[in-house]
């Protein structure tokens, strides 16, 4: 565009060069929801800690799982950026942390806490798939979480319970289309 080219606007005319209140309001608000987004992802972090650690060291252990997305600098950029990598970060932190709620209830054999736990790690993968296909990557945890029943039923009883593990695998997987496998069915055609 030198001299005598076409230049519909000049130099800071553009359309976006002056937003509107409201455009700088929902800008805002935006940017709000990204920070509360990176908070928690810190947050799940610090959920799953406590829940995979006891004993004195737990606290340590937490702020210094808290501590290492919170001192890498890409983490901290991205996260005052308005984009849906916040949201992705933020559904694999809390496919993680209902990862480990699940492994623990297992552990524990709370069952029903174990199956609310598989039912919200297929929902909430489903949601991650909605947002970026690569937390496809989350995925093989659910048939894992389920399969841990399996495991233990196998090792206390010497039988196995596939009814109670198929039926958490199938609302977990049913979950995962309804909230975000749909998506991808649609993009197939």
């Amino acid at each position: 565009f030198g001299r005598g080219g076409y230049q519909p606007y000049g130099p800071g005319d553009g359309p976006l060069s002056h937003p509107s209140p409201g455009m700088k309001r929902l800008y805002r608000t935006a940017k709000a929801v990204s920070l509360l987004l990176g908070l928690m992802t810190v947050t799940c972090i610090a959920g799953a800690c406590r829940l995979l650690f006891s004993g004195p060291a737990r606290w340590r252990l937490t702020l210094a799982a808290c501590a290492l997305p919170l001192l890498n600098p890409q983490f901290l950029y991205y996260t005052t950026l308005v984009n849906n990598d916040n949201l992705a970060t933020a559904v694999g932190a809390l496919c993680g942390l209902v990862f480990v709620a699940a492994c623990t209830s297992a552990a524990q054999q709370n069952w029903y806490r174990h199956g609310t736990s598989c039912l919200a790690l297929g929902a909430a993968l489903g949601l991650g798939i909605l947002t970026k296909q690569s937390c496809l990557a989350w995925a093989p945890l659910l048939p894992l979480s389920c399969a841990l029943r399996l495991l233990d039923r196998r090792r206390r009883h010497g039988q196995t319970a596939w009814v109670p593990a198929g039926g958490l695998l199938a609302g977990g997987l049913a979950l995962l289309v309804a909230c975000g496998g749909w998506w991808i069915i649609r993009n197939l055609r």
